[in-house]
């Protein structure tokens, strides 16, 4: 995780970490994929990522093309490796494809 605003929130006995709350320009990373946002919140007891941005952009590695999916909201869970895109009935989600993901979002 990257952002120039990182808070953690512990539990009332201060010895579990309970959320984490990223600001600004937000990026996630894992082995596969890499997220970026305006806004992320982290809920250690459910393993779930709630980022916010206009737009989210989420870009996946396959093995022979990157997916890129944008939309207004991403909710990811960590034990599933699981992800959803919304566009809040705002605006529609969009999925395309490429052949290699970039480092960085694009505008």
């Amino acid at each position: 995780m990257r952002a120039p605003k990182i808070e953690l929130y512990l539990d009332a006995e201060g010895s579990a970490l309970e959320r984490v709350e990223a600001y600004e320009d937000v990026a996630l990373r894992s082995e596969r994929r890499s997220s970026f946002g305006a806004r992320l919140t982290y809920f250690a007891a459910e393993g779930r990522y709630l980022m916010h941005g206009t737009p989210v952009r989420v870009y996946e590695q396959l093995p022979d093309e990157c997916r890129e999916t944008i939309g207004r909201t991403l909710t990811f869970f960590r034990s599933t490796d699981s992800i959803s895109v919304d566009g809040n009935e705002e605006s529609r989600t969009r999925t395309t494809t490429g052949s290699k993901c970039p480092v960085s979002p694009v505008g």
